[in-house]
């Protein structure tokens, strides 16, 4: 068993030394107090309880005395056990002090840990509920995880652990997240702890192959069986107990074996760990040189200064205390020094490195991206994967061969990530690996066998931060945390509540740090999902820290996370990997309504889209990349008339991209009063070419049909400063001419542009007018089972073309429609809502009268789909109508539309104090 416990402090000191040892601490440490285990504590409850309770285990006692006697006086009860106790001194809480653990999870519901180390330098934030969270420091945490006896939400009856995953949800998600990125030892535990059996059942799935192993300690001796149970958990157990141990109390056990941490040799807190000079702190740190760029906190951790200094969060490594004087960067007569302070300035964010501090103007610039992959990363930037993989595959024998192993691995890296984004994409065979092995045992290889204590230290920092894409999710877990923590911030504030912190400036610290690490070092993982999630987070935090702004501009001075609007330094970078419905669904939670963006930001962006057709010649792949462009220019409502035309001219015509034409023509119709003199050339050449690619392309007209109302507002608004602007169209000659001929093929072709020949009627020259109506006039002599009503009814309302000859065919067609039994099928359009807007349409322009519609049978049956119609056909002043006139004009605005008469105006107000609450959310 002895080897055992060497085995498992070497491991445990290591990461001790590394700032990433989590001690999960259990009842035993309280018991060494003097406070009671959980088997008293429930004997003391059971006490008072009929002898039945005997045969009940810990939770059900516990429930019953909840049960019978109140939540009161089963908290006055435990309060009464607990107060009884007066602490004895324990050696176990002064070795914890000492081994200063990252962070410490604890089951045990007093306040010994926090009393014990909040006179220390190192501070630890307390966590004892899903509130606490908002409000904690990440550095050092204490997580009471079944709950606080003062905060009264300890968890130890049935319903306790029942409920837990609901009452600690989001204490469930921290822990979660910290032990995927640490190594935990679990302390004051015995074998027969109950409430260890459901800690066990609770993390167990987090110790899978890959998640780092977790280290149990155990007062008492270990069978084999039981060694071979918990490896299959990936738990090391083991015990301190030797022949002459036997009859040491548990406590006194647990204090030896706390004592062994920091008496072991390769325990991190001894002062001969620590770096005497800079020789042996380049010697730590000179491996991240092969990089173009580290985040400051690895640097922090690989130059092994704890506990003499520390990174103070983000971006400065101080010493704590003024003991250390062999240490001194910034001495001009010291070589290594010097290479120090290169290093954290042209390599690092770091402004503070113990006693250097960064020259002014070099704060946080991008660092230079590695010249010999940079080729390769601008292919993968522009989709060109198969020319990226080869290079990089070249790239990466030849540093192999040259034993350069920073630029192999981050080349063979990105070979194995470039994957084939779409099936237009084709696999392209490549060169052979020199290192005729694939990189994870190339990897293995340079850790294990390297002659260079400077390769083994990069091969391990490379597998266990880059490879296992750690980086990325430790990136994501500090993000999601700052979003909470804004979050919770955005709800103070909207409850006209104050808050001051440097969250924001943390999180674009934190993020821009994490692109630059990418950009910089030429990954090529941005199209990853994981990054993807990172990019996410973040921008649904800024989204927030814009709401905050949004929502309360009166008291400003109440919030630090404030964003008045987005900058190229938020956005420039990001937008190919949003995605657009998350970014939508993010404003509604918030109540964002425009995404408020900084006009320069605004044209960066346009220049960029600019440079895609240069880059993308295929138009399904251009389309694809202009997507989240245009997503994003419509949620800030961009209003740079020309700049929207530049981009329409630029996207491709698809039948599947309809919706994208739709979102710019939406944006240049709401904007369109910035049409004038200097842009309005490029208006009436987008109009024209426009309308010659859909009407030439027939089935591309169908799907692009729906948007000619945005094209009519925009050619009404044209005429406002060229009235004598006329649409000429060879296109539409054609396609009338052959079917006027009669030309096969020509009928369907005719429906399939109708709405671009009718909608756009008025704006066409004189003779392309004449020639429409002659063709409308032939179309009436179809056969009637060949008609398109729609375009018969457009025809009618736009006042084109009565076709007299159909009336009632057309009053036919609208019975036949409504009266049409859909057994239970959806169809979209909903038929039914298309003719009874047809048929009110008809209506109102007299064209048909209501008896028509009661003689065939479609009166009665138009009801109920729309609510505009059902008020003013059918006189429902009803209170549903009332509200879904609210809701799709507003209140002041249906009132005015509908409300006609003194009697109808108090059917709205009556409406309006009925559903105040309501009417103030609408």
């Amino acid at each position: 068993m002895l080897d055992r416990l060497d085995t498992a402090l070497v491991a445990i000191n290591r990461e001790a030394r590394d700032n990433s040892l989590i001690l999960f601490v259990g009842a035993g440490v309280s018991i060494n107090s003097g406070y009671p285990s959980w088997n008293s504590l429930i004997e003391k409850l059971r006490e008072d309880l009929p002898d039945s309770s005997s045969k009940k285990n810990n939770q059900q006692v516990a429930q019953e005395y909840y049960d019978t006697f109140s939540r009161n006086l089963y908290y006055n009860k435990l309060q009464e056990i607990f107060e009884a106790v007066k602490p004895e001194y324990n050696p176990i809480l002064d070795q914890i002090v000492k081994i200063r653990p990252k962070h410490i999870i604890t089951t045990n519901y007093d306040k010994l840990l926090e009393n014990s180390l909040q006179n220390e330098i190192l501070q630890y934030s307390v966590i004892k509920s899903d509130q606490d969270l908002p409000y904690s420091k990440d550095d050092h945490i204490i997580i009471k995880m079944h709950g606080d006896l003062d905060s009264k939400n300890i968890v130890l009856t049935k319903s306790d652990y029942e409920n837990y995953t609901k009452n600690f949800e989001n204490v469930i998600v921290k822990i979660r997240s910290l032990l995927v990125n640490h190594t935990v030892l679990f302390i004051g535990y015995s074998l027969q702890d109950e409430t260890f059996n459901n800690i066990l059942n609770l993390v167990n799935d987090l110790f899978s192959d890959d998640a780092k192993r977790a280290y149990l300690y155990l007062p008492e001796k270990i069978s084999s069986d039981t060694i071979q149970s918990y490896e299959k958990k990936n738990i090391f157990c083991f015990t301190n107990i030797g022949q002459s141990d036997s009859d040491n109390e548990p406590g006194e056990l647990l204090t030896n074996f706390l004592r062994k941490i920091q008496t072991h040799p390769s325990f991190g807190v001894d002062d001969n760990i620590v770096p005497q000079n800079n020789k042996s702190l380049w010697e730590n740190i000179s491996f991240l040189n092969k990089f173009s760029f580290v985040e400051g906190h690895i640097v922090a951790r690989s130059a092994k200064l704890v506990p003499k200094a520390y990174l103070l969060y983000p971006d400065s490594v101080n010493w704590l205390g003024k003991d250390i004087k062999t240490l001194s960067i910034t001495n001009p007569d010291n070589s290594y020094g010097k290479k120090i302070s290169e290093f954290i300035t042209a390599k690092t964010w770091l402004n503070t490195f113990l006693d250097f501090e960064r020259p002014e103007k070099s704060s946080n610039t991008s660092a230079s991206p590695n010249s010999e992959l940079k080729q390769g990363f601008d292919l993968y930037l522009e989709d060109k994967i198969d020319s990226a993989k080869s290079l990089f595959r070249d790239i990466a024998n030849k540093a192999y061969s040259a034993n350069d192993y920073a630029t192999y691995l981050l080349a063979e890296f990105n070979v194995e990530h470039l994957k084939l984004s779409d099936w237009l994409s084709t696999e392209v065979a490549i060169s052979p690996q020199v290192a005729g092995k694939p990189l994870k045992s190339v990897l293995e290889e340079i850790i294990q066998l390297s002659s260079a204590e400077e390769d083994r230290l990069l091969g391990t920092y490379f597998r266990d931060q880059i490879y296992s894409f750690k980086f990325v999710f430790e990136k994501l877990l500090k993000i999601s945390d700052l979003c909470e923590k804004i979050k919770a911030e955005w709800y103070i504030v909207k409850n006209q509540g104050t808050s001051y912190n440097p969250n924001l400036s943390i999180l674009e610290f934190e993020f821009n740090s994490f692109m630059n690490f990418i950009y910089a070092n030429n990954l090529t993982i941005l199209h990853y999902t994981e990054v993807k999630s990172v990019i996410g987070k973040y921008f649904e935090t800024l989204l927030i820290s814009l709401s905050i702004y949004s929502s309360n501009r009166e008291t400003i001075s109440h919030s630090s996370s404030i964003l008045k609007s987005l900058t190229s330094d938020h956005i420039g970078k990001i937008i190919p990997y949003l995605n657009y419905e998350t970014i939508k669904a993010t404003m509604e939670s918030i109540q964002l309504n425009i995404i408020r963006v900084e006009k320069k930001a605004l044209k960066d962006i346009f220049n960029d889209i600019v440079h895609l057709p240069k880059i993308y010649l295929e138009k399904n792949r251009l389309n694809t990349k202009l997507k989240p462009y245009i997503d994003f220019f419509y949620l800030s409502s961009f209003d740079d008339i020309e700049s929207l035309f530049r981009i329409l001219q630029i996207l491709p015509t698809l039948p599947i991209n309809a919706g994208y034409h739709e979102k710019l023509l939406s944006l240049i119709c709401k904007y369109k009063h910035n049409i004038n003199s200097q842009n309005i050339e490029i208006c009436k050449e987008y109009v024209v070419d426009y309308l010659d690619i859909c009407l030439g392309n027939p089935e591309l007209a169908e799907f692009h049909g729906p948007l000619v109302s945005y094209i009519t507002d925009i050619v009404t608004q044209i005429k406002e400063f060229d009235p004598d602007f006329v649409i000429e169209s060879d296109q539409i000659s054609i396609l009338l001419n052959n079917f006027n001929m009669k030309k096969s093929a020509s009928l369907h072709i005719l429906n399939q542009t109708s709405d671009f020949i009718l909608g756009l009627f008025y704006f066409f020259s004189s003779d392309i007018q004449q020639l429409i109506i002659q063709t409308l006039t032939e179309y009436e002599k179809i056969n009637v089972s060949e008609l398109n009503y729609n375009l018969l009814v457009d025809s009618i309302s736009h006042n084109i073309y009565a076709f007299t000859a159909l009336k009632s065919q057309i009053l036919i067609h609208f019975s036949e429609v409504l009266n049409h039994d859909n057994k239970g099928i959806k169809y979209f359009p909903d038929p039914k809502r298309t003719v009874t807007s047809q048929a009110y349409s008809l209506l109102e322009m007299s064209y048909i009268t209501k008896g028509d519609l009661i003689k065939h049978g479609c009166y009665e049956l138009m009801e109920g789909y729309f609510s505009d119609i059902d008020w003013l056909l059918f006189n429902n002043h009803k209170d549903e109508t009332i509200k879904n006139l609210v809701k799709s004009f507003s209140f002041e605005k249906a009132k005015e539309k509908f409300a006609k008469g003194n009697k109808q105006k108090q059917l709205f107000d009556n409406w309006a104090l009925k559903n105040v609450t309501q009417f103030s959310s609408i």
